[in-house]
């Protein structure tokens, strides 16, 4: 397990990458979904 904010390191480094908020397992997502202005705008708090 690699906790880890850095999302290109995380994309280079991955098979396959899960979300986990406040304790619970969210999401399974492929590495290249982290390129998504979507995903990131999600990640980073500022999506709906």
């Amino acid at each position: 397990m690699l906790v880890k904010q850095d999302l290109d390191f995380i994309r280079g480094l991955s098979d396959r990458v899960l979300l986990i908020r406040k304790g619970v397992l969210t999401e399974e997502l492929d590495p290249a979904a982290l390129a998504s202005a979507d995903f990131v705008d999600e990640f980073a708090g500022l999506g709906g």
